[in-house]
């Protein structure tokens, strides 16, 4: 698939009925997400970001034998306001 092809679509909530839904249209898709990929020897991480409102959401999947737990994966939630992590 080439780079500018394909959608990507964030929902949060019950199904049929979410509290939170990111780029519904495809088209919408390339601007409303940020991906960030680190690679290096025993070292992987993985982000994709978005904003809504005066918040930041990172979605990350990361794996690094140097620290503990060695697999982290989640949500952060950023308010942009004060930086402030609210998970």
């Amino acid at each position: 698939m080439a780079k500018d092809q394909g959608s990507l679509v964030y929902r949060f909530g019950k199904m049929g009925k979410p509290e939170l839904s990111i780029s519904e249209q495809a088209e919408a898709c390339l601007n409303a997400f940020t991906y960030s990929h680190y690679f290096r020897a025993q070292v992987d991480r993985t982000d994709i970001s978005f904003k809504n409102k005066e918040y930041e959401y990172q979605v990350f999947d990361n794996y690094d034998s140097e620290t503990k737990p060695i697999y982290q994966q989640g949500v952060h939630v950023l308010n942009k306001a004060g930086t402030k992590e609210i998970i």
